[in-house]
């Protein structure tokens, strides 16, 4: 934070998705079980892209300077690519 205020960047506020919050790898984009099993893991894809671009319209309309999601999985990681 501070060597981003030093060079002129906003660092806060910024939205944290951590539910639940623990240091462990796991989902961070909760749906039920039945979710996974239901759809194809392309339409799965798809909803967490859709998640990553509702938390970035609404970051940028709360002018809030940055989205971070800790400790998601791979496969979220992957499927969210650079929509964050």
């Amino acid at each position: 934070a501070e060597m981003a205020g030093a060079n002129g960047i906003q660092y806060y506020p910024k939205m944290l998705v951590a539910v639940p919050f623990t240091p462990v790898t796991g989902r961070r984009i909760l749906w039920k079980q039945r979710m996974y099993e239901s759809y194809t893991e392309q339409e799965v894809a798809d909803m967490h892209r859709a998640v990553a671009m509702f938390l970035r319209k609404t970051a940028e309309r709360s002018n809030i300077s940055s989205v971070h999601i800790n400790f998601m999985t791979e496969e979220e990681a992957t499927n969210i690519g650079g929509n964050l």
